[in-house]
């Protein structure tokens, strides 16, 4: 883009934005480097960012955007989607958007989620004193993360 009339250049980004990955319950943040950006000028440098759900979804409320420190915080609810990101940049008198990047939630790696019943198990009635017993079927119980189950009775 070529310079306005007074001669002042657009700020450019030097390279495009990362993705970034936020895991669900941790509040990591993140700091865009300040060199990322490039003013010919020197002109002090404003930002301002676009947020869009990948699913279609509301603006994460969780999710914000330091324009002094150029941090992006929050903590990502279980079953975030992912969002992408356009972040503007101006000098004052022309303006620069960088190409969108993505904002990837993920679960944590080391977490363990509980077992859930994916089939309602039929209500059982047994005689006081009586043997019984009761087969589960499979496929009653999953695991989100995929680890392997294993049964006991009380």
């Amino acid at each position: 883009m070529a310079g306005d009339a007074g001669g002042n250049s657009p700020p450019r980004f030097v390279q495009p934005l990362p993705d970034i990955t936020f895991v669900e319950g941790v509040t990591p943040g993140f700091t865009f480097p300040a060199s990322l950006v490039d003013d010919q000028e020197g002109g002090t440098l404003t930002y301002s960012w676009a947020v869009v759900a990948l699913d279609g979804g509301a603006f994460p409320q969780w999710l914000s955007f330091s324009r002094t420190s150029l941090r992006l915080d929050g903590t990502a609810p279980v079953n975030s989607p992912d969002y992408q990101i356009t972040v503007t940049v101006s000098d004052g008198q022309l303006s620069a958007t960088s190409t969108p990047f993505t904002l990837i939630t993920s679960s944590p790696a080391a977490s363990n989620r509980s077992p859930v019943v994916a089939v309602a198990l039929p209500e059982q009635t047994w005689a006081e004193g009586a043997a019984g017993a009761y087969t589960i079927a499979g496929g009653s119980f999953t695991d989100p993360d995929g680890d392997p189950l294993s049964y006991g009775a009380r």
